[in-house]
């Protein structure tokens, strides 16, 4: 009987706990050899076949649980946007910061009757008057919660569509969710 297991706590077992990205990466053959036409000339060059594969790669890989595998393979088949997201928030055990402060607010400086802070050209007589204060950010900048938010909708988004991928392959796992809500920041 398969475990069911949240997707975003699969994610975090595969590439955190079984590290399948590093055994993928010591898996894949290294330089010009991994590409076909390369090894032929390599075999005729050297007279042998060149193994690009370490023996200590393959012995984590043994140790590497097969659904993990079939998690990696499924994330690396999102765009590329969505499993950079996936893989470092699973890698950390996080999830995108989506600013629940939500967005600041510009504010005009107001003086100390409560009217817009004027700028003068000479302030101890108060003379030469150049215009107002500029609005200051307060909070954090609109545009980098909208940025975060976006990054938040994709990363929960690819956990979405990875749910039928990985449960049409996994042997041992079934993935369930996400828990994680599709907007936090609207309710």
């Amino acid at each position: 009987m398969p475990k069911a297991m949240d997707v975003e706590d699969l994610l975090i077992w595969a590439f955190r706990d079984q590290k399948i990205d590093l055994v993928a990466a010591a898996m894949r053959p290294k330089g010009p050899s991994g590409a076909s036409h390369s090894s032929l000339a390599e075999m005729l060059m050297l007279g042998t076949k060149v193994d690009t594969t370490s023996a200590g790669a393959r012995h984590f890989a043994v140790h590497c649980h097969e659904d993990a595998a079939v998690i990696y393979d499924a994330v690396m088949a999102l765009p590329p946007e969505a499993w950079m997201f996936v893989i470092k928030h699973a890698k950390s055990a996080t999830q995108p910061d989506w600013h629940e402060e939500g967005p600041g607010e510009w504010v005009v400086p107001k003086d100390k009757h409560g009217e817009p802070r004027k700028l003068w050209a000479d302030p101890a007589k108060k003379t030469g008057f150049l215009g107002y204060q500029a609005a200051e950010l307060v909070g954090t900048n609109p545009v980098h919660v909208e940025e975060s938010r976006r990054a938040y909708a994709v990363w929960r988004a690819a956990l979405v569509d990875l749910v039928p991928l990985l449960n049409a392959e996994m042997v041992d796992h079934e993935a369930i969710g996400p828990g994680a809500r599709p907007e936090p920041w609207a309710g």
